[in-house]
């Protein structure tokens, strides 16, 4: 089956639509369409083992994000000159001018700020290190210069630890710098309070969830399923 797919199933903008969606059935519903080129609900139903109910929910939603998703889009992409997606009109771009905090400055902090003192080694405790000076100097950029609070933080620390993780969960820690990118990535999406963090990452799972099942059944693992 998977020699008589295209490499790509999906254009980048509906991709990048049905991810601001945050709807996975939404999402399955359109790569099943994509691949069979039919819209047979009751088919797609059995294929996907969801319920008619699910598939018809999905279906609405999907005729509502596709269609109206060219100008959305544009929109973003004018906006975005340096690669930060999904941005809104008080888009915070990265910087060569974002803080280099000081030793001392650091030192400061993490002994008056509780908040930052347990960001800090929750950080040390992902790492399974001391940071060094530059790694405490971009995470104290995400709490003080971004204002994430230190509560979403701790949920970014995880996101971006699990999805460092590789194949079948092999150990592979994120960045510091990967963790300062997704944390611009959030604070444009105004993801900034715990409950915006943890639906984000509930969306995300279920996203992921949706195109590892796609990709079980096109037999598709060596490649991207958008253009």
């Amino acid at each position: 089956m998977a020699d008589q797919i295209k490499d790509n199933l999906i254009s980048r903008s509906d991709a990048q639509a049905l991810i601001l969606a945050h709807d996975g059935d939404c999402a399955l519903l359109h790569l099943w369409i994509a691949l069979t080129g039919r819209r047979d609900y009751e088919q797609a139903a059995r294929d996907l083992c969801m319920t008619r109910a699910q598939i018809d929910t999905a279906a609405e939603k999907l005729a509502q994000t596709v269609n109206s998703a060219e100008p959305a889009m544009q929109e973003i992409t004018s906006k975005s000159e340096k690669k930060v997606p999904f941005v809104n009109q008080h888009m915070i771009r990265p910087s060569d001018e974002f803080p280099e905090y000081t030793g001392a400055e650091i030192d400061s902090v993490s002994r008056s700020d509780s908040g930052f003192c347990a960001v800090l080694s929750e950080c040390e405790q992902l790492f399974g290190k001391q940071l060094s000076r530059h790694e405490m100097s971009r995470l104290l950029g995400i709490y003080n210069h971004l204002g994430l609070p230190a509560e979403v933080i701790f949920v970014l620390l995880h996101y971006c630890a699990d999805i460092s993780k590789g194949p079948a969960g092999a150990e592979r820690k994120p960045t510091i710098r990967f963790i300062e990118q997704q944390a611009y990535i959030w604070v444009n999406r105004d993801i900034i309070t715990m409950e915006a963090a943890e639906e984000y990452v509930e969306n995300q799972k279920a996203i992921s969830e949706s195109e590892n099942r796609i990709r079980h059944l096109l037999e598709v693992y060596d490649r991207s399923l958008i253009s």
